[in-house]
């Protein structure tokens, strides 16, 4: 077969820009960095290009949870601690208290730093990190303690000519209703009954229309903002984060784990408070027992804790 002049210069022209266009890729590659730009360039490393994407990806999502969880952690972590310290401080209190050496005016004294040690208690509890409140469980966006100073329908069982203890102390002048637990009937103070205000007691009196050893209702206001409502949502449920392919780490510390509901911290704390104010050396005995018992439970989560975050 003769090759024309021109057949010549066509193959000359076609090698030249197939030359020209391994440059151009070759200077695009050198670039961006990249060999392959579109599948076509190589479909089976572009495959693995895909894959190793998808990885990395789940790597930065797996290492933000990590990170995330950590940070979740260590602000729970702080909070215990903190926690600790000022119920240790308590259980200090209530162990200088309960020396009979000591009389009612020391005591009073004492019952302010345990006061004090409770407004910082509940701001613990309502500790917020990014947002979130980190003791509230699975109800992250509601605070999971407040406080309060009206009590509603607080029953109690009638003792003829006796004191009887109520939930509260330092009750405001004026404020206090009793009622029968149908709340069909009132009572009158002074005819039916008398109140210690200061250190929160009602008396049932036998010359009244009260009966003797029969549940009542009373309802009052309290000066001190030492009594805590827990949220009626609820303060439990774990929060849990995946770290890795088919791995799930718990980062949350319930509410309900540490500081406990109607039951837990907060009334032995309560507790502490009003048997400092009335002065009552047994009492005082008796709730540092359930103090010492708080103080365990903390402890114990903090060793929960930390071994997540080192986990």
């Amino acid at each position: 077969m003769r090759v024309s002049e021109n057949m010549k210069s066509g193959f000359v022209i076609s090698d030249i820009n197939r030359t020209l266009a391994r440059m151009v890729k070759t200077q695009r590659d050198l670039s961006t960095s990249k060999r392959i730009h579109k599948p076509s360039d190589d479909p089976t490393g572009t495959s693995r290009i895909i894959r190793l994407k998808g990885q990395i990806a789940r790597y930065k999502r797996y290492q933000s949870s990590i990170s995330s969880s950590r940070e979740w952690l260590v602000s729970t972590e702080a909070s215990l601690n903190t926690l600790l310290d000022k119920i240790s401080d308590v259980n200090s209190i209530l162990l200088q208290a309960s020396n009979g050496d000591i009389g009612d005016v020391e005591r009073d004294n004492l019952s302010e730093r345990v006061k004090g040690h409770l407004n910082s208690i509940l701001d613990l509890a309502n500790k917020n990190y990014g947002g979130k409140y980190i003791f509230g469980g699975t109800e992250t966006a509601t605070p999971p303690y407040s406080a309060n100073t009206e009590i509603d329908d607080e029953e109690f069982t009638s003792d003829y000519d006796e004191p009887v203890y109520l939930n509260s102390v330092n009750l405001e002048a004026g404020s206090v209703t009793v009622t029968d637990t149908s709340g069909s009937v009132t009572y009158t103070e002074g005819t039916d009954y008398t109140i210690d205000y200061e250190n929160g007691s009602i008396t049932v009196l036998r010359t009244g229309s009260m009966s003797d050893a029969t549940d009542y209702e009373i309802s009052y206001n309290t000066s001190d903002p030492v009594n805590f409502e827990v949220n009626p949502d609820g303060i439990d449920g774990e929060i849990e984060r995946e770290i890795d392919e088919g791995v799930t780490i718990k980062i949350n510390i319930s509410g309900d784990d540490v500081f406990g509901g109607s039951d837990g911290l907060f009334k032995v704390l309560k507790d502490a408070y009003n048997a400092l104010k009335r002065n009552d050396v047994e009492e005082i005995k008796s709730v540092r027992g359930d103090l010492l018992n708080e103080i365990d439970d903390v402890t114990r989560v903090l060793g929960e804790v930390g071994a997540n975050i080192n986990r």
